[in-house]
């Protein structure tokens, strides 16, 4: 009995792939990115470099809606409930003036004298107030957030520019 010749595997070097190609089809030219490109690898990097290329959806100008309750002070960011109360109010004092003329500092005595906010008379806490919004916000992981930069001083962030439109429901 004889024993079967042992099997070799054939290895195609780059030359010798193009030296096949070329003789399979002697007009075409043959370079490393034909070849490349014509693998499902070639495909996926164009992919990816397009996409890198691309403007993500991220970077583009979200619209935030803010829905305003009158009644109870509730505040909904995209039909999402936030906060409500005083400082549902607060947050939508803050996003008007920011909508309005771009205002991102506030003082607090300002604050305090804003009627529409209604702020009890004897003792406001807004301090505490401030202090609850501020985790809402970061909880929620909304593009604005609110922080107190100084003494007295309450800053506004929006993390991107967006469009803003606010909507107040009796």
């Amino acid at each position: 009995m004889v024993a079967p010749a042992p099997m070799r595997i054939a290895t195609i070097t780059p030359e010798a792939r193009r030296e096949k190609l070329r003789n399979e089809v002697p007009n075409m030219t043959v370079n490393e990115n034909d070849l490349w490109n014509s693998l499902p690898f070639g495909r996926m990097r164009r992919w990816l470099e397009s996409a890198l290329h691309a403007e993500s959806p991220h970077r583009r100008r979200r619209q935030l809606h803010v829905r305003c309750h009158r009644r109870d002070g509730a505040l909904f960011v995209n039909d999402e409930y936030v906060i409500r109360g005083v400082a549902g109010r607060l947050l939508r004092h803050f996003l008007c003036a920011y909508a309005e003329n771009g205002t991102t500092e506030f003082f607090n005595r300002d604050v305090r004298r804003q009627q529409s906010l209604l702020l009890p008379a004897d003792k406001d806490n807004l301090e505490a107030r401030l202090i609850l919004l501020e985790r809402r916000l970061a909880q929620k992981q909304l593009p604005v957030r609110v922080a107190r930069r100084n003494r007295g001083c309450i800053s506004l962030t929006v993390d991107e520019p967006s469009r803003l439109r606010i909507t107040d429901v009796a």
